[in-house]
């Protein structure tokens, strides 16, 4: 069937017998975007069990700027469950029968031209999405699958995308295997095996080869839940986009643009690139969501006790450690009323003798991170001694942060019918997210921390006693716990309506950091500055994919066989602090972790180093705006606010870049660059360096 081109663009669909095999021969300036061994077609459910997978081609509808296919489908009768569950948990059996009068639906495929510039480079492709509308069957999901190779193979190519578990820049082939979702790894373990975009996965990936770039980007956040993966064998590198929305008749997905740019940039100039489309994506979010201001990419020191928490002398040792690192956040436990809280509270009130070996004995408590009231715990020392740790750190130069969720313990009071809930799970007013049945609550930890339901009565009480405490004790902020995988990603099975939650998340992190709060969220989060997620697949950032870690938390954890204390051995001299310097060079403000027991075997002069760099880093973030990474391993170029540039260089490059250098570390002035030093670049200086990697448009990919 032949199709209007658009523009530089052809979507070419592929029709045997009347029904569309695929929505085809993609290219764009000539060059092939995807193989047309397998399909490209889309999958629509039902909760009830309605499946449209086969699709007549009625018509192809010319429009402004590209064509619609117009598309009829009737359910396959033929698959015997649907998607809702019983009270058990159990799958279901359709009402209708194998040989009932099918359902049916209209589809529509909307495919128009589109061209941008981003990071200097002009590309040019096309932008889909897809309706839906029928009479009978709504829907609250629509999977999209898609299959995209660059110049028509795998093999060559490159796939860049961030990740948590997965190198965020792979090596396809057809002997290889890829999977965003890390499920050959500890990943098997976790909750979850679609991530949700702009929360684990961002809002587009890029393909790289002998024949340029191609990028598959979204514009608008929303909830989307993806898996991208290739097996051994396979030629395709397969993209499975899941959408969800409200339960609806009448459903337009979000559009999808596809570009295409015949540049072929080596690995800096892909970083580069890669930078430029997480910032716009970043972009895109924090207008969507109203976030106004949020702080830069801040380190903090770690100070979990666990057990025994304290206010009044549990952090001592952690404040002063942090103070004289110069880290500015010491982030402290939960310090909510938990099982933690519990534990102390019944070790108080009963004494050891009778909670041996009798019925007390056989309970088992749970940890800190098991919620049953967002009030802060007496047992610690309550929001008295909370204020009071406060105030002691920020004598000394620290702000305390602590911890927060969007899940509660399933044993907390709030879910119970006797607090007029509706019961644990289901019914209009319950707290707790729902799964398929409307009646098992929506988590991967159903011991221990049940998914909150965000009604708007939940969320005003959860900003309430969030942003109360911090307003009362001098609280600075928190870390967010599961933030994508128990809150962001969760339906409201509870009354059918299906409604998503991710934008009441991310209008939650808003209120948040909008009031001033550093908020750190585990996950890895588009909008935010400040994501941590321990790198549970290995450290995939190692080398220089260390530049792909840009603009979060993510700690030194995992970047070597034996990373539980190095920060200590760099404080002790038995490593180089060059990683540090590295990190913080990309905006990446790891998250902290040293023993204060071991403050003897510091040295001196490394305690210098170390708070040198933490002051002068944390100076200087805030102008740190526009990241540039320089060839010859020569270091990152930031421009901000400020006229010129800051320079963090890691090797001199040759030749030398002019004198004077003023050394923003030490304070000297140098003759010459020196190796892990800091300055401020201007006039030829800077025309120098951005040979070497480029500004803004200005960015220099090698072709």
């Amino acid at each position: 069937m032949d199709a209007p081109h658009l523009n530089q663009a052809k979507v070419q669909p592929e029709v045997r017998d009347g029904q569309l095999h695929s929505i085809g021969v993609v290219q764009v300036a000539g060059v092939a975007l995807r193989s047309t061994s397998s399909r490209w077609l889309p999958y629509i459910d039902s909760y009830d069990g309605d499946v449209f997978r086969t699709f007549t081609v009625e018509n192809i509808d010319t429009v402004y700027g590209g064509f619609d296919l117009k598309l009829r489908s009737q359910s396959d009768m033929d698959l015997p469950f649907r998607e809702r569950r019983d009270a058990s948990g159990d799958i279901c059996l359709r009402q209708p029968g194998w040989d009932a009068e099918p359902a049916s639906a209209q589809l529509t495929v909307h495919l128009r031209s589109a061209s941008m510039n981003v990071g200097g480079v002009d590309f040019e492709g096309f932008r889909y999405a897809f309706s839906y509308q029928s009479q009978t069957v709504p829907i609250h999901r629509f999977i999209d699958r898609q299959t995209w190779e660059l110049g028509g193979k795998i093999d060559g190519n490159k796939f860049v995308l961030r990740n948590w578990l997965t190198p965020p820049v792979f090596e396809l082939s057809t002997d290889t295997r890829y999977s965003s979702v890390g499920l050959d790894s500890f990943a098997t373990l976790l909750p979850g095996n679609l991530w949700g975009r702009w929360s684990l996965l961002p809002g587009f990936e890029i393909q790289t080869g002998s024949q340029g770039i191609m990028v598959g980007l979204f514009e608008q956040p929303s909830l989307i839940r993806s898996a991208i993966c290739t097996e051994p064998g396979e030629s395709q590198l397969r993209i499975v986009d899941l959408h969800y929305f409200e339960q609806s008749n009448s459903v337009t997905t979000p559009w999808k643009t596809i570009l295409y740019s015949p540049v072929t940039p080596d690995d800096v100039g892909l970083t580069n690139l890669w930078t430029a489309f997480h910032d716009r994506d970043a972009q895109a979010c924090r207008a969507a969501y109203g976030i106004e201001r949020d702080t830069p990419a801040t380190c903090h020191l770690s100070a979990n006790l666990w057990q025994g928490i304290n206010f009044k002398n549990g952090y001592e040792d952690y404040v002063d450690a942090a103070a004289e690192l110069g880290v500015p956040l010491v982030a402290i436990d939960p310090v909510w009323q938990n099982h933690e809280a519990l534990r102390a509270a019944t070790e108080r009130a009963i004494p050891e003798a009778q909670r041996q070996n009798g019925t007390l004995s056989k309970y088992a408590h749970k940890n800190m991170c098991c919620t049953l009231d967002f009030e802060v715990a007496n047992e610690f020392g309550g929001e008295t001694e909370l204020k009071a740790l406060c105030d002691r750190a920020a004598t000394k130069g620290v702000d305390i942060i602590s911890w927060i969720s969007t899940h509660y313990s399933p044993e907390s009071v709030l879910g119970s019918p006797r607090q007029n809930a509706g019961g644990i799970v289901g019914g209009e007013d319950s707290v707790f997210a729902a799964r398929e049945s409307g009646r098992h609550p929506d988590t991967g930890y159903a011991s221990a921390c049940w998914t909150l339901r965000l009604t708007e009565g939940v969320r005003a009480d959860l900003r309430k006693r969030w942003l109360g405490v911090c307003e009362r004790t001098g609280l600075k902020g928190y870390l967010w716990d599961s933030y994508c995988n128990l809150g962001w990603w969760q339906v409201d099975y509870t009354d059918g309506s299906m409604r998503t939650q991710e934008h009441l998340m991310a209008r939650l992190y808003a209120d948040l950091v909008n009031a001033g709060l550093s908020i750190c969220v585990e996950a890895i989060v588009a909008f935010s500055n400040n994501s941590c997620c321990g790198l549970h697949g290995g450290n995939v950032y190692a080398g220089d994919l260390l530049g792909y870690s840009y603009n979060t938390r993510i700690g030194f954890t995992h970047v070597e066989d034996d990373a539980k204390d190095y920060e200590d051995r760099i404080l002790s001299g038995k490593v180089e602090p060059d990683l540090l310097f590295r990190m913080l060079a990309h905006k990446r403000a790891p998250g902290l972790v040293v023993d204060p027991k071991k403050r003897d075997n510091w040295l001196p002069e490394r305690v210098a180093v170390f708070r040198a760099l933490m002051q002068t880093y944390h100076r200087l973030a805030p102008d740190m705006q526009v990241r540039n990474v320089l060839r010859e391993d020569a270091g990152v170029l930031w421009t901000g606010d400020e006229p010129g540039a800051l320079w963090w260089c890691f090797t001199p490059p040759k030749p030398q870049v002019p004198a004077p250098l003023t050394n923003l570390l030490t304070k000297n002035e140098d003759a010459s660059a020196q190796p892990l030093s800091i300055y401020q670049v201007n006039g030829s200086q800077l025309d120098q360096l951005i040979a070497l990697g480029g500004i803004e448009s200005k960015t220099q990919l090698n072709s």
